[in-house]
């Protein structure tokens, strides 16, 4: 792993445990707390906030930004949801795969960076028409075997 792949991991761990709005140490202060160079920091920094999760103000510094998008989660399914709509789901696999959990996946995930997850792409439709592409990340141990024709046939809830 990078270093600044690894400050860039320490950061979103702070930013965590911060609530949004709040400021985030100086580039200076967490180049001492993390022991890296400030170049190294600077880019993690850039990093996060091109993906959303900081917010810098000119001369004010680096701060928690609010979720971009705001979204009720339910546990229906995307094929629960599209037949509650009167539509016919399906699902095309794109890519199944593998992968050990690495250092963020695994937290969130909640298991060691060397677990296997396996990684499904898939496109979802609805009556035909593309409606998504869904990323699913989960531990292979919870689905021992699967395989893409599981993925295009089933719901995955059922499995």
């Amino acid at each position: 792993m990078t270093k600044q792949r690894e400050t860039r991991d320490r950061v979103l761990e702070l930013i965590e445990a911060l609530g949004i709005g709040e400021a985030i140490p100086s580039e200076r202060q967490l180049t001492a707390d993390l022991g890296v160079s400030r170049l190294t920091v600077r880019a993690a920094l850039d990093e996060l906030v091109r993906d959303g999760y900081l917010i810098r103000r000119r001369g004010s510094g680096t701060f928690v930004s609010e979720p971009k998008i705001a979204q009720e989660l339910t546990m229906t399914s995307f094929t629960e949801d599209m037949q509650r709509r009167g539509m016919r789901p399906a699902s095309r696999t794109l890519e199944l795969k593998v992968i050990p959990a690495g250092a963020q996946l695994g937290r969130l995930l909640h298991v060691s960076p060397s677990e296997p997850v396996v990684v499904a792409k898939r496109l979802r439709l609805a009556d035909h028409e593309t409606m998504a592409i869904e990323t699913l990340h989960v531990r292979e141990s919870l689905v021992p075997g699967l395989t893409a024709a599981d993925l295009q046939e089933h719901s995955f809830y059922e499995l």
